[in-house]
């Protein structure tokens, strides 16, 4: 958990400045040595995951801590670093299919944010977007219950947008579309005028 902590105070201003700030600080000249950290740390969150599935109890007392370190990897991993960012949406992944999940809903608007999630590479936005999308809607299907109507209203218009997307897989776009069937109850009981339902059906 030390390590995960660990960031480069430039990022750390960036962060403070900006706390949508995503890559690399400007200030860091020296990207290989950064991602190297980057890239310690995700194998970290690595190990972690497996220490989660396996012995629960070990991690309890810092367990509110993991969904923001692992925000905080997201933001940081540099454009580059495609490999270390897919090590890092695998791992996430095994995390959120524990009971950890919930912890993870506090965090929702900023993994519905595109830079965030991918980053700012074409690489990543190239190859990544299905292993993202899955690992996301994932995690939108279990807690749709907690999410509010802003945050349903952000998933809709994302996953809406990949329905349309020939660029993406077909196993994505039917994942999609089973995500948006799956919000319709919680659209009726947020949404009394039901504009968001409608909307919905439009497309």
């Amino acid at each position: 958990m030390n390590t995960l902590k660990l960031q480069p105070r430039a990022q750390q201003i960036m962060h403070q400045n900006n706390p949508l700030a995503t890559d690399v600080a400007p200030e860091i000249t020296d990207r290989a040595c950064y991602s190297d950290l980057i890239a310690a740390q995700v194998k970290t969150v690595s190990f972690l995951a497996y220490i989660i599935r396996t012995h629960p109890n070990l991690i309890a007392a810092h367990k509110h801590n993991v969904p923001e370190y692992v925000i905080q990897l997201f933001q940081n991993c540099p454009s580059e670093a495609a490999a270390t960012r897919k090590e890092l949406l695998v791992a996430t992944r095994h995390i959120l299919s524990t009971d950890m999940r919930s912890l993870f809903v506090a965090k929702i608007d900023m993994l519905l944010n595109e830079s965030v999630l991918l980053g700012n590479g074409i690489t990543s936005h190239q190859t990544l977007r299905p292993l993202a999308f899955s690992m996301l809607a994932d995690l939108l299907h279990h807690v749709r219950k907690d999410l509010s109507l802003a945050q349903i209203t952000r998933t809709v218009h994302l996953y809406v947008r990949n329905l349309h997307d020939q660029t993406l897989p077909i196993n994505v776009q039917i994942m999609s579309a089973k995500l948006l069937l799956n919000l319709i109850e919680c659209i009726r009981t947020q949404d009394p005028g039901n504009r968001l339902f409608y909307c919905y059906f439009f497309f």
